[in-house]
């Protein structure tokens, strides 16, 4: 029996990504930025980078050899089996390009990531040279979708969710997150790890089950 659809992010929320960017940053473009500085999700602004530097980065960033060195994030992999062995449905939804599908696709097989489907969305109304996000589903499409919970990293995305789709949603505390205002704290919780977030849905079933009581 399918228990729910649940809404998972992977950039920052399963793969430890943006972590990694300082060090592609200094490589590349000989800047110093530490992650903790990385106040703004836009990373053109968090990293001082021009239209066209910030297209470097990300398609650098988007590389197979990038790409394939994440990690996954403390707690994801088996947070993600628990779900589904207690018969929820995961779609792990990105707004990375989806020519980065291949490899995203061999990255959670190599780290035996489970889910059931994988979306790419466009999130952030992207348009950066040399990445092409034709394909991903609007988000008027992803609306229509019937999730029962979330896990995000982008305040604007937890804001879309909750407000706009009613889901609760775990948002993982991250630099780029934390000056945000993130009502309603009902729907919104905000988050340091996994074990944060389980027990943030497992509030959410007790809730649910204190409603149907009454």
């Amino acid at each position: 029996m399918n228990a729910g659809l649940i809404y998972i992010d992977i950039d920052d929320v399963i793969s430890d990504t943006t972590s990694t960017f300082p060090s592609l940053l200094e490589k590349h473009f000989d800047k110093a930025v530490s992650f903790e500085a990385i106040t703004s999700f836009d990373l053109g602004i968090s990293f001082g980078l021009d239209k066209e530097e910030l297209a470097r980065f990300m398609t650098i960033a988007h590389s197979p050899e990038v790409i394939t060195a994440y990690k996954p994030r403390a707690g994801a992999v088996e947070s993600l089996n628990w779900f589904i062995g207690m018969g929820y449905e995961i779609a792990i939804v990105t707004g990375r390009p989806p020519d980065s599908k291949r490899l995203t696709q061999e990255w959670l097989i190599k780290h035996n990531i489970s889910f059931h489907h994988l979306l790419f969305v466009d999130k952030y109304s992207r348009v950066i040279p040399g990445l092409q996000f034709t394909f991903a589903i609007s988000l008027e499409a992803l609306a229509q979708m019937n999730f029962c919970f979330a896990v995000e990293d982008s305040a604007d995305m937890a804001r879309f969710l909750s407000h706009n789709m009613q889901i609760p949603v775990a948002l993982l505390d991250r630099p780029w997150n934390r000056d945000e205002d993130i009502m309603p704290a009902g729907l919104i919780n905000r988050c340091h790890n996994w074990d944060d977030v389980m027990e943030a849905f497992r509030l959410r079933e007790q809730n649910n089950t204190n409603r149907l009581k009454k």
